[in-house]
């Protein structure tokens, strides 16, 4: 019998690894991979190997820099029912590897979650969703998470006090996040799941100070990777830059004009519109998560299969507006790839905390230091923790 082919993609600086993916899966990424852009009729090569769906756009907390926290998403607030995600995961199955179930919105509170993460596991479907840890209180619910096949759960915890928690965190309460995390931690233990529970910190000014500490923790608490996010005031709060980034210019974004907080403008190609989309809980089609109230909406999988729309007369014209004059759409003008990134970019940090052999925890090593745009400094960065690896293995 003929094998299939592995493919390995990282996404928010964690790795994903398909050992025999099928062959028109495989020729779908790959010809998405290397295809060039269509000039002409706007068209993408191939069908997208990712999407960003979103389970629910309803959350229990009031978080300033989001959309959904500032009740401003201009939509119904509704869930994804499980009827409705199963028709759009049969429409695209065939092509899809990845799955990311989150945008504006908490997750858990959609109860369809488990039986969705469950149904894209059964077409071999990775996912990774993200949660802000206060619905980890049910017992049945943790499990029914952690036995349906989720691939990795973002934990979103910024802080490890109650002060600086709650500057961002509005509406949360940290003791029930910290007690929380233990029973998923346990649970994960106990029922021996493969899930990767991936402590993630957005850090800011008012918890710079705390990185090392949420670092310890995590690995204390026995979560598997911590991931340090850099803030991105986005849609509209980019003004907001010098009130809220760290006063270390490591745990920035972006470059910024000397002795300002202007951040510098350059010209980026947009590849999102050409390999992935995002699909709002009410069925909108939209081309990236910043359009949080479908103002370049494109249509709906709920009327029409997105395998149809993906090349339709609305997303090559958006493809086309995109590519020709992104300028004039705001949504576009605000996004980060209009910005020069600093060294550390998206991502500070990508850590793998518990196990692993000393590959792949050299592979972390590289990876960080590629992303942050420090290729000069990778054979010095490399030669140094080989020797602090090698001695701590011995």
């Amino acid at each position: 019998m003929k094998m299939g082919h592995p493919i390995r993609l990282h996404h928010d600086m964690t790795p994903y690894c398909w050992a025999d993916v099928p062959e028109e899966k495989y020729k779908n990424f790959m010809s998405i991979k290397g295809a060039r852009k269509d000039s002409q009729t706007y068209s993408a090569v191939g069908m997208p190997y990712l999407l960003q769906i979103e389970p629910t756009n309803i959350c229990n907390l009031s978080c300033p820099l989001c959309p959904a926290g500032r009740n401003e998403l201009g939509r119904d607030r509704r869930h994804m029912s499980l009827a409705e995600f199963q028709r759009l995961v049969d429409d695209i199955a065939q092509w899809l590897l990845l799955l990311v179930m989150w945008n504006w919105g908490e997750p858990f509170i959609n109860p369809d979650l488990p039986a969705m993460i469950r149904y894209a596991a059964e077409h071999d479907i990775k996912t990774v969703t993200s949660t802000n840890a206060h619905f980890l209180n049910n017992p049945d619910y943790v499990e029914s998470i952690l036995t349906a096949g989720l691939s990795t759960l973002i934990v979103a915890i910024d802080s490890v006090s109650c002060d600086s928690y709650n500057v961002y965190r509005k509406g949360g309460e940290l003791d029930r996040v910290l007690a929380g995390i233990e029973g998923l931690v346990a649970a994960k233990k106990r029922l021996g799941s493969d899930t990767c529970i991936n402590f993630r910190m957005v850090v800011m000014r008012q918890n710079e100070h705390e990185v090392s500490a949420l670092r310890t923790l995590a690995r204390t608490m026995g979560a598997d990777r911590f991931t340090l996010k850099t803030l991105n005031p986005s849609c509209g709060l980019a003004s907001l830059d010098g009130d809220l980034l760290p006063h270390n210019p490591r745990y920035r974004r972006y470059r910024y004009k000397p002795g300002t907080y202007e951040r510098i403008r350059k010209d980026g190609p947009c590849n999102r519109i050409w390999s992935i989309a995002n699909i709002h809980s009410n069925g909108d089609v939209v081309p990236c998560c910043y359009d949080y109230d479908a103002s370049l909406k494109v249509g709906n999988v709920f009327e029409e299969p997105l395998s149809r729309l993906w090349n339709g007369p609305a997303y090559r014209a958006l493809r086309e507006r995109i590519c020709r004059n992104r300028e004039s759409i705001q949504r576009c003008h605000e996004c980060w790839i209009n910005y020069e990134l600093s060294d550390s970019g998206w991502f500070v940090e990508s850590t793998a905390l518990q196990g692993g052999d000393l590959r792949g925890r050299l592979r972390d090593i590289l990876r960080r230091t590629v992303y942050r745009g420090g290729v000069r400094r990778i054979g010095n960065a490399m030669r140094r923790k080989v020797g602090m690896l090698h001695r701590s293995a011995v």
